[in-house]
């Protein structure tokens, strides 16, 4: 019985620049947007809430929605998951 196997990895370089702003919430929506873009969610009702160069449009309640998302998706939460090997 004869078994082959093939792997092959590649790499790409996925960088750009990001200006973001010196706030708290544009800090948090640019990781809410770097962490939508690692998981390939690209849902409309969330596009608001990861656009950090337009953090001051949002509403205080917006303000607060982006917090709780960043909470909810806190770092913690992707160690040996999706980021972070442990």
């Amino acid at each position: 019985m004869a078994y082959l196997e093939r792997q092959q990895t590649q790499i790409r370089d996925t960088t750009s620049r990001a200006d973001v702003p010196n706030s708290d919430i544009a800090k948090i929506m640019y990781y809410l947007n770097c962490v939508c873009y690692c998981i390939d969610y690209n849902d409309n009702d969330i596009r608001r809430y990861t656009n950090y160069a337009r953090w001051a449009s949002l509403s205080d309640e917006e303000d607060r929605l982006v917090f709780v998302l960043g909470m909810a998706l806190s770092p913690d939460l992707f160690i040996g998951k999706v980021f972070f090997s442990k």
